[in-house]
């Protein structure tokens, strides 16, 4: 669980439970954190490398995404693209060589 604070008010903080998470979004130095509802919780002002440790158990499968393997829905290693979410978020995120390693270990576990 991390603690996020609210934009409207500075001193009101929302815990996220890594459970509901679908996936993380980084775009330069925000992140977007998509949740299970098919909503993003927060846009934060923070790199996505900056919760890697926040989320010990996702993985990254693209230099911008950074997902929760409990919510992986289809993996394709020849298309090139892994659907996340249930039936309300069907996010197509692309994965990439460099973090192919991860999501291969993922299939043999």
């Amino acid at each position: 669980m991390i603690f996020i604070r609210d934009r409207t008010t500075a001193a009101v903080y929302i815990a996220i439970h890594a459970k509901d998470v679908v996936m993380l979004e980084g775009k330069g130095d925000f992140t977007k954190i998509w949740m299970e509802d098919n909503r993003v919780a927060h846009e934060i002002y923070a790199p996505l490398s900056s919760f890697t440790e926040q989320f010990p158990g996702f993985i990254r499968c693209h230099k911008s995404y950074l997902i929760n393997p409990e919510k992986i829905r289809r993996l394709s290693f020849v298309e090139g693209f892994v659907i996340m979410g249930n039936l309300q978020l069907r996010a197509k995120v692309p994965k990439t060589g460099v973090y192919q390693q991860a999501l291969k270990k993922l299939i043999r576990e």
